[in-house]
């Protein structure tokens, strides 16, 4: 037997089902987990979907439902996993695209659950200020949301949203100047938030000679720009802010279970779909079924709606197909009649009379090897010797 016909059969036992949907949730996890979304959803779809029907489970719709419910009872799990090993890995430092902030980072990255202090430090360089420009105040953003903003707290989808934390430090006349030399800038916090994955990000608030305002949203008319930082060096054609992830509140099983809720919710909205291709997949399947069964009575000269007879076997009443001429069972031809039971010895029924249904032996002529029947010897007249 070929490999592939020995995998589809493996795939008809208990335990080959157990084995082969075991298979389908780790890698529909794994593939959300590590692709996201939309490559891995796709290839999450076409393993739950595909792989059954390699298997041969496509001719059950009960198989499919059990695929689709174990995808999504259990590949979160493995979806977590996958994610939660890479948010565990300490984030490159950050910078700013105009390269006024650089350096960026928290220590520790990854802390305990709690009274843990939390050291941010940016180095800043007022050197590569523009012209006629100064640097006013450094300022850290830390949240639960990537894109949160001091203008946008509370519209993070995450439930509960922790409060938006707004730390700033003013820089003094010296550190203002533009021809000093770079200097770090320090902030300490041990109230953040327990058993979350935090993002943080550094502002300067750049404006004008003579500018006072203090709120990077809210500069005044002098205002000249603003610096923030992104994860990783300068990238080509900076134009916007991002977050640098850290630090993780908590240990490896707290960053677990605080990322576990969206990977159920996601993968409810995968196998939503999944569960709707499998109907629609069965349906056709179905109608396909119909057709064939209708062009083949028709084909054998039969009504369409007239009921197919069910043909079977004289001698071992196996069902065979129409046209067959030999059993697939017991090998015998299909037109010869069936073998009856010898009597018991003696060739009568339990009545003592012949059993006439009994089909007589054919006759054979004595030059076939038939022994010829005796003649009685005649009887001699009385009185005779």
């Amino acid at each position: 037997m070929a490999l592939g016909e020995k995998i589809k059969a493996f795939g008809g036992t208990p335990i080959g089902f157990v084995v082969y949907l075991a298979i389908i949730v780790l890698l529909a996890g794994y593939f959300v987990g590590e692709l996201g979304i939309p490559v891995g959803a796709l290839l999450m779809l076409l393993v739950s979907f595909g792989l059954p029907i390699y298997f041969g489970w496509k001719t059950s719709l009960r198989k499919l439902l059990i695929v689709a419910v174990a995808v999504l009872l259990f590949a979160p799990l493995v979806t977590g996993v996958v994610v939660t090993q890479m948010a565990v890995v300490p984030s490159p430092v950050s910078w700013s695209g105009d390269n006024v902030l650089q350096n960026g980072s928290v220590d520790p990255y990854m802390g305990a659950a709690s009274g843990q202090t939390y050291h941010f430090q940016v180095q800043v360089w007022p050197s590569h200020l523009g012209p006629n420009l100064t640097l006013k105040a450094v300022y850290l953003w830390v949240t639960n949301c990537a894109y949160d903003t001091s203008n946008t707290q509370g519209t993070c989808y995450l439930t509960p949203h922790d409060p938006f934390t707004n730390l700033s430090q003013k820089l003094s006349p010296a550190q203002q100047n533009s021809t000093v030399s770079p200097f770090m800038v320090y902030f300490n916090s041990s109230s953040l938030p327990k058993g979350q994955i935090l993002y943080f990000m550094f502002l300067t608030a750049v404006a004008s000679v003579g500018s006072e305002s203090q709120w990077i949203y809210g500069l005044s008319a002098h205002y000249g720009g603003w610096s923030c930082t992104v994860p990783g060096g300068p990238p080509a054609g900076y134009s916007g802010c991002s977050y640098t992830q850290g630090p993780i509140t908590g240990g490896w099983g707290s960053a677990y279970f605080y990322l576990l809720p969206d990977f159920y919710l996601s993968m409810a909205l995968l196998v939503g779909v999944l569960v709707a291709v499998m109907l629609v997949y069965t349906y056709l399947k179905g109608r396909e079924r119909m057709r064939l069964a209708k062009a083949k009575a028709s084909a054998g000269g039969e009504s369409e709606t007239a009921p197919v007879a069910e043909l079977r076997c004289p001698h071992c009443h196996a069902v065979v197909d129409k046209g067959e001429t030999s059993c697939w069972k017991c090998k015998k031809s299909l037109s010869s009649p069936p073998e009856k039971a010898p009597l018991p010895s003696g060739g009568t029924t339990g009545s003592g009379k012949e059993d006439s249904s009994q089909p007589l032996s054919p006759i054979t002529s004595p030059g076939e090897g038939a022994a010829k029947p005796e003649t009685p010897p005649a009887s001699e007249p009385a009185g005779q010797e």
